[in-house]
């Protein structure tokens, strides 16, 4: 995918990830949040025709280590895109709430358990400050949890993420107020672990 990009299905109906994220959130995360950065990002992009070529992923990664004029603006917009993308898609109703095969052993060899893989991955978005994402990654061979502030994203580390968790209040408040740390416990239980496997069986 390039320019123009087009905001991808949403692979699931509004309502079908309750009770754990509401019809109401996912109206406003996927049809004005994320759309509105694909809006954006295509605006942008009208200015600069050499970079139209470019995937998503070519894109974040060229203009984080060029010069570009407007470079913070572009990387918020494909930012923006790229991580509601993948959050989107490591997302499911059909409750696969717990990995199998190669992530399973990926997980079980760099964390010693899919507890620990649990409660590490628990700590660091719950002492995220402010707005952001965290992401299980791979880099070098292993598997690792990052955060990144605002539409930060680990491609530029270089890092593959492999799952992502939106951390931004709009992807939680409407539903769980201040309560951050019941929305991450309960986003384990719509993780599309059959999702996380395919993508982390194609780069590693």
């Amino acid at each position: 995918m390039h320019y123009p990009f087009i905001p991808i299905d949403l692979p699931y109906s509004l309502n079908s990830l309750e009770p754990y994220i509401s019809s109401e959130i996912l109206y406003y995360h996927y049809n004005k949040h994320y759309k509105s950065y694909v809006h954006s990002l295509n605006e942008k992009l009208a200015k600069f025709p050499s970079l139209h070529n470019l995937t998503l992923e070519e894109l974040m990664v060229y203009i984080s280590k060029s010069n570009i004029s407007f470079k913070c603006e572009l990387l918020n917009s494909a930012g923006g895109v790229y991580n509601h993308q993948l959050y989107f898609k490591c997302m499911s109703p059909d409750k696969c709430s717990y990995p199998e095969d190669e992530i399973l052993y990926a997980i079980k060899y760099n964390f010693g358990s899919y507890t620990n893989f649990v409660d590490w991955f628990t700590k660091k978005a719950t002492s995220l400050i402010g707005s952001g994402y965290v992401w299980l990654v791979y880099s070098d061979y292993k598997l690792d949890i990052v955060c990144g502030a605002n539409q930060n994203t680990p491609l530029s580390y270089p890092a593959t993420p492999i799952l992502n968790i939106d951390i931004w209040e709009h992807a939680y408040y409407l539903q769980y107020k201040n309560e951050r740390a019941n929305y991450i416990t309960n986003w384990f239980n719509v993780i599309n672990w059959e999702y996380v496997n395919k993508r982390f069986s194609t780069i590693s």
